[in-house]
């Protein structure tokens, strides 16, 4: 298994061992979670990776009170968040009172020049004060 693998945890006995079968690829893979302790029963992915990814469920863990985890938060990852499960979608947040705001956020970069713009570098440009 790699970064970003993911799978379905088909059993797992007493003593720890575990059977998963990859959804990429098919394989099995079979290991020991003592003989990994960096192993976790959980599994997450950063809103850049699940882009594009369908789910049957999904946890979304929002922190909209912390001003440097809030910045990254926008009507964009709300989409995102809540686009990728099939079945199932429980949302966390530390904050009621911050989640709109911040999940209504537009992140969105100027794309185009404002027609008034084209103007101005228009005549800049027949001026020769332009590039």
């Amino acid at each position: 298994m790699s970064t970003r693998d993911s799978g379905t945890v088909e059993s797992i006995d007493a003593a720890g061992n575990i059977a998963a079968t990859l959804d990429k690829s098919g394989r099995q893979v079979r290991f020991n979670v003592h003989a990994n302790p960096h192993f976790d029963y959980s599994y997450c992915m950063t809103g850049h990776s699940i882009q594009g990814k369908t789910v049957s469920r999904t946890l979304w863990n929002v922190e909209a009170s912390d001003p440097r985890l809030s910045k990254l938060l926008s009507a964009t990852a709300a989409y995102v968040g809540v686009s990728r499960p099939e079945h199932d979608l429980q949302i966390f947040v530390d904050s009621k009172a911050d989640l709109i705001p911040a999940l209504s956020r537009k992140n969105e970069a100027a794309k185009a020049l404002a027609p008034e713009e084209i103007q101005q570098y228009s005549r800049q440009f027949e001026l020769g004060i332009g590039g």
